[in-house]
């Protein structure tokens, strides 16, 4: 990691005055996160929008949010943590969360309330089982829908090496619009700030009767499952996020993905010596890029997992580094990751050569994040409008969307796929941790598999995309690219829509209108097999039959990866409409 290493030394060396003053802010102590008065209010605010006459989406959205921050910063053993699950077990009820409802119940009796609140707490749990009971095959689960594929990641693809794409992913058959590829046991992930109320920070569902951590307030656990898995992670980021957070806010949503990358690596590893001899028997890994292969299951997984991934990622920016210089301060300050250093000035930075092997590997973790990882995002398939601007909703074509993003994650096959401007592969995720890659184009035996990292061609200028890509330090030839096709707008919508009314298109793309436009027009989010299979046909005869690029083909496309993402296992923060 010598290019990293001399990119952290020169960023000490140039941030000298800085660096002391984060060094001076690391010492302070945190104060204690837990808060009787903000768990009040959270809980005033909820109480205020569940006492309304009627309720709309929004209001039940809010209500939930703030019970789980008045439960989040509830001290341990308090009368607010009690009266916090009490509220939101009565929420649950409300929109018919019954089993969840349960477990909120059993953690508020465990408290000493009053006769009164007990004996409503109960009869609440008696309304609760009776209607489970009444409902019991409604409530059976069902296998994911993943569960029928290959667990083999490699069954349906295989991986080639050569100077221009560097490693990258080749079908090992024909594969039709809509057919899964491969599905991946996703290797980390992280939690956005805006969700740590209502979703797990282990596997990222939502909490609907969650417990928080007993220290921070910035984790909620599903379950004791989760809360037991937390251990491999959070014992350090706890109080590390905590006081990044009160340090600066802004930071922790970028960086919080590399920094579980790097706790994961040095307690899989053993620790920080552990870690060192891993990398010395593991140079080629660490140093370059390289031809895929499989590395000796005797080092520990980070090795297996992460330091094979494209590190090209190009950190341009000073306010970057400064950032990565702010959190290994941190670390070293407030983890127990590596021994405990005194650290008083820079200087102690420079000369202390583990210092500087973390601080190198910090970077290296950052570029590979930022070079493969992708948006853990809820899909947004109840959206029926394909066309204010653009048709632009997925995450994938939103890199800097908060408003359905749960967090990032970053899996080890599915990182090897290069991008296109128009992507011949989507994907989503399910509630069990994999990623699922699925053919959006025809694809055929020996062809690359191809995601987009920016807008597809038909959201965004050629320019606009380029922007985007140059820190991946690499240029799209893809043929939207070479032949600058044009992205969409209303004019041009139009224009197509007139010609196809005036049948001054080919007879198969009017055929293929009728044929799918009655599926897209009354689309709302539910949909069948065969409406995906309908608009994967046609998708398919069109590709083949009319030139590219094309207004109906970049409908279709749209509708069909949205089609596809509604019928996946992830579910969504789904709550009852209005009321």
């Amino acid at each position: 990691m010598d290019d990293e290493k001399k990119i952290l030394i020169n960023a000490i060396r140039r941030e000298q005055a800085y660096l002391k003053s984060v060094i001076k802010a690391a010492d302070r102590e945190v104060l204690d996160q837990k808060s009787i008065d903000v768990s009040v209010e959270s809980r005033k605010i909820a109480n205020e929008y569940y006492c309304k006459k009627k309720h709309s989406s929004e209001d039940h959205h809010t209500i939930f949010e703030f019970y789980c921050k008045c439960i989040a910063f509830a001290p341990n053993h308090s009368q607010e943590l009690a009266i916090g699950y009490q509220n939101r077990s009565a929420f649950l009820f409300h929109i018919e969360k019954y089993e969840h409802c349960l477990q909120d119940i059993n953690k508020a009796i465990s408290f000493d309330f009053s006769t009164q609140k007990k004996e409503k707490l109960l009869l609440r749990k008696a309304e609760c089982l009776k209607i489970l009971g009444e409902n019991k095959e409604k409530n059976l689960g069902t296998k994911s829908k993943h569960d029928k594929y290959e667990k083999d990641t490699l069954h349906a693809v295989k991986i080639e090496c050569n100077e221009k794409y560097g490693n990258h992913l080749i079908a090992k058959r024909d594969f039709n619009p809509g057919d899964i590829i491969f599905s991946e046991k996703i290797y980390a992930k992280c939690l956005s700030l805006h969700r740590i109320y209502t979703h797990c920070c282990v596997c990222l569902s939502v909490c609907w009767s969650g417990v928080p951590c007993k220290n921070c307030c910035n984790a909620m656990f599903c379950s004791d499952i989760c809360q037991e898995k937390s251990k491999l992670f959070h014992d350090e980021e706890c109080l590390l996020i905590t006081s990044l957070l009160d340090f600066n806010e802004e930071m922790v949503d970028e960086y919080s993905l590399s920094i579980r990358l790097l706790t994961l690596a040095i307690k899989e590893a053993g620790g920080l010596t552990a870690l060192k001899s891993e990398f010395q028997a593991n140079l080629k890994y660490a140093d370059k890029n390289w031809k895929f292969d499989t590395v000796d299951k005797q080092y520990s997984p980070v090795f297996q997992n992460l330091f094979k991934m494209c590190d090209s990622y190009t950190i341009q920016d000073t306010n970057d580094l400064k950032i990565i210089l702010t959190i290994l301060v941190y670390i070293l300050k407030k983890t127990h990751l590596i021994n405990f250093f005194k650290i008083n000035s820079p200087e102690d930075i420079l000369t202390n050569e583990d210092i500087l092997l973390i601080g190198s590997l910090y970077i290296k973790i950052v570029k590979i994040k930022a070079a493969n990882a992708y948006e853990y995002s809820d899909p947004l398939i109840n959206q029926q409008s394909y066309f204010p601007d653009n048709f632009v909703t997925e995450e994938e074509e939103t890199p800097h969307s908060m408003s359905n993003m749960r967090g990032v994650c970053i899996a080890q096959i599915a990182s090897l796929i290069n991008h296109n401007c128009f992507p011949n592969v989507g994907r989503y995720y399910t509630e069990d941790n994999y990623i699922i890659i699925y053919a959006l184009l025809p694809i055929q035996k020996n062809e690359q598999l191809f995601v987009s990292y920016c807008s597809i061609y038909y959201s965004a200028s050629k320019l606009e995309r380029s922007d985007y890509l140059k820190p991946y330090n690499f240029d799209c030839d893809c043929t939207a690219c070479q032949k600058n096709w044009v992205p969409n707008s209303i004019s041009r919508y139009n224009k197509y829509l007139q010609a196809l009314k005036d049948k001054k298109v080919s007879s198969l793309e009017i055929e293929i209108y009728e044929c799918v436009f009655p599926i897209i027009d009354n689309y709302s989010g539910i949909v069948t097999d065969i409406e995906i299979k309908t608009l994967a046909e046609s998708l398919k005869k069109l590709i083949k039959n009319v030139s590219l690029p094309n207004q109906l083909i970049e409908i279709i496309y749209y509708y069909l990866k949205k089609m596809i993402i509604a019928t996946n296992n992830f579910k969504e923060l789904e709550i009852l409409g209005c009321c």
